[in-house]
């Protein structure tokens, strides 16, 4: 427990010399044993004294505190309150209830509890529903909570381009969820993927940037250098949007992305043995050379296709398996599920 106590003095007169006969006369004054202050420290204001007390001695102090008060009112004089009031005058400490109280316990507040959550992305012309019972599947085996990203997607309606998306993921964060004591994991699927690299890497321009909160990142079958799909959709009457220009092999978007990636990635090491990339072999949409790139260590799900990569029929699908052991690996994983 830690104590202190205002004294109204002169901080520039109380010397070290000042200094040692105050602790002497505080251990007179409570009764107190050498070695029982413990790292004494003085500062400004006229003169701030703090120092740490075992609980025993702390309660013995503060209960002289209490009487102190008491008598201060009533007039009545025990000896040891006493010795405590005549230091008060000794050290001018001011005679009132207000004063005399002024010494007070500062306990050591409790941490607060790290909040762990899974953040999910999904991809072009996607939705919540396009990760089905998988937030619900890793929230049962991790003890972790998730949340999932929605942005407008489609070919028939409007759909922003990449970077707009991006800073609203930023600000749906910095909206949604305490920052201090947070940890992130994310899980990003298809587009999802550029989405969430655009918006860590825009982190190194932000004032108050928040990638560090970001202990994990996961993309499942992300085009990463484009893919063909997107370019031969574009010559589709009606299918034409700016992200699925975007996700074109030539995008010069792409290309500019890829590179502030790896520039990140070579200013956090810490964080990049947690990136990870899973694909799925029957997948016809992503091609696993764009899917790979960020990773020498990708996970193939074999026989999994672009969309039901993502959807897993129980929790002991090898996608739940993967992910739960990626989670732990970074450390997420608080508790273990019994």
């Amino acid at each position: 427990m830690r104590l202190r106590l205002k004294l109204n003095l002169s901080f520039k007169e109380f010397d070290d010399a000042y200094q040692a006969r105050f602790l002497g006369d505080f251990s007179t004054a409570f009764g107190l044993q050498s070695g029982d202050i413990r790292t004494p420290t003085f500062r400004p204001g006229c003169v701030i004294f703090e120092a740490d007390f075992d609980t025993e001695t702390a309660k013995k102090i503060l209960a002289i505190l209490s009487e102190a008060v008491k008598v201060h009112k009533a007039g009545d004089l025990k000896p040891e309150i006493q010795v405590f009031l005549d230091l008060v005058d000794q050290y001018s400490i001011e005679k009132s209830e207000k004063a005399v109280t002024r010494l007070t316990v500062s306990m050591p507040r409790e941490a607060r509890p790290t909040d762990r959550y899974i953040l999910f992305v999904h991809g072009w012309n996607g939705a919540a529903s396009s990760f089905g019972k998988l937030p619900k599947f890793l929230e049962e085996e991790t003890n972790l909570k998730s949340a999932v990203y929605e942005f407008p997607t489609s070919a028939l309606q409007h759909s922003p381009a990449v970077h707009f998306v991006s800073e609203n993921l930023d600000n749906w964060i910095r909206n949604h969820f305490t920052l201090q004591n947070t940890k992130f994991a994310i899980i990003a699927h298809s587009m999802g993927g550029i989405v969430v690299r655009k918006f860590i890497t825009s982190q190194m321009i932000k004032s108050k940037p928040i990638d560090s909160a970001i202990k994990q990142v996961t993309f499942v079958a992300s085009p990463h250098t484009g893919t063909a799909l997107a370019t031969a959709t574009k010559l589709i009457p009606g299918l034409s949007s700016e992200q699925l220009r975007e996700l074109s092999p030539t995008s010069a978007e792409l290309v500019q992305l890829n590179s502030s990636w790896d520039f990140w990635k070579s200013k956090n090491l810490g964080v990049e043995g947690h990136i990870r990339s899973i694909y799925g072999t029957a997948d016809m949409v992503v091609p696993v050379s764009s899917a790979t790139v960020d990773d020498p260590n990708a996970i193939p799900i074999l026989g999994a296709t672009h969309t039901d990569i993502v959807k897993p029929i129980s929790r002991d699908s090898e996608i739940v398996i993967t992910l739960k052991r990626l989670l732990s690996d970074a450390g997420l994983i608080a508790e273990s599920r019994t």
